[in-house]
């Protein structure tokens, strides 16, 4: 049991490692541009750790702190963005609004609901997800083959034994039969459909508009996000958290701000240059992982034994729904 608990995370990055190997066999992409991918992934786990850190602010009070920093750093590109701005049609506009929505300021609020109901293991087990359901959500035909039903039976597993083997300490302190614990879970697999569909049609308007690259499509989705989350901000007097009489409440915003968001697209950016589209889902669950860590460092613990056995289920699941699949003629 003692091994269990002290290997359950090796167990996990072991059958990362497996698939990242597995999806090299196509073409062998530089160390590097899997160290960035990896980078990407350490800093897009703190979401998931912040708002337990901060849990005397409401995910609205984090949601505005992250974007105040994100925002202002993306208005370095303010001359270009605006350049680009005048050239789109009106139902682009509209598009870029809901992507701004859906994959930045509206979901980070939904998400650090989430995480303060629900607590960072499940949280990040559920947005874990995400390399499964934009592969399918994605894929022309939609369907789920046997490979994928086995995967998602495992992962569902998975995470009903890690949230039944987890104290309550850890679920945020809410007890699981409690309806704001149910309303989190529901919250988390909202986060997961829209940031889903965040990934999919915005792959689809880069593609179809070359002009703009990704790095100022998220400057885009940062400037973006300020502009909307300012309004309340003025309204509620929020910009009194942006004091010295918040300390902690600035930098953990700072390191989500520059951090998780602008400095982190910065590295997945680089590291979509020099790897296969085939590397980058073994790539997205490490930020699932770097969460999973985060929250044990912050409990100061280990995994228990049935928590183990769900993050091992967990992890098995996602290796075998994003194993690749020989083709047939």
């Amino acid at each position: 049991m003692i091994l269990l608990k002290n290997y359950g995370g090796v167990y996990f990055l072991t059958l990362l490692f497996l698939n990242l190997r597995k999806s090299m066999t196509v073409k062998n992409p530089s160390l590097s541009g899997i160290f960035f991918g990896l980078v990407a992934g350490a800093l897009w786990g703190f979401p998931f750790l912040v708002p337990q850190l901060l849990s005397n602010y409401s995910a609205f009070d984090i949601t505005v702190g992250r974007f105040v920093f994100f925002g202002c750093i993306s208005l370095l590109e303010i001359r270009a963005l605006l350049r680009i701005w005048s050239v789109l049609t009106r139902n682009e506009k509209i598009t870029w609004l809901m992507l701004s929505a859906g994959g930045f300021w509206f979901y980070t609020l939904v998400l650090f609901f989430g995480v303060q109901s629900t607590g960072g293991i499940l949280s990040s087990l559920v947005l874990g997800l995400l390399p499964l359901s934009i592969s399918i959500f994605g894929s022309k035909r939609h369907e789920l083959d046997r490979q994928n039903i086995i995967g998602l039976l495992l992962i569902c597993v998975g995470i009903l034994c890690t949230t039944l083997g987890s104290p309550a300490n850890d679920l945020a302190g809410v007890p699981s039969h409690t309806p704001l614990f149910w309303k989190g879970v529901a919250a988390l697999f909202f986060c997961l459909l829209l940031w889903s569909w965040y990934a999919i049609r915005s792959s689809r308007l880069l593609q179809s508009m070359p002009q703009v690259s990704s790095r100022m499509f998220s400057s885009a989705m940062g400037v973006l996000s300020l502009l909307f989350l300012l309004p309340p901000i003025l309204r509620n007097d929020k910009w009194q958290l942006f004091t010295f009489d918040h300390p902690e409440f600035l930098l953990w915003s700072m390191v989500l701000g520059l951090g998780s968001s602008w400095l982190a697209n910065w590295f997945w950016n680089l590291c979509s240059k020099s790897c296969p589209p085939r590397v980058f889902g073994p790539l997205m669950v490490s930020e699932a992982i770097f969460a999973l860590l985060y929250t044990y460092l912050y409990w100061q613990r280990g995994p228990s034994g049935l928590e183990t056995l769900g993050i091992a289920a967990y992890g098995f699941g996602v290796f075998v729904a994003l194993k690749p699949r020989k083709l047939t003629q």
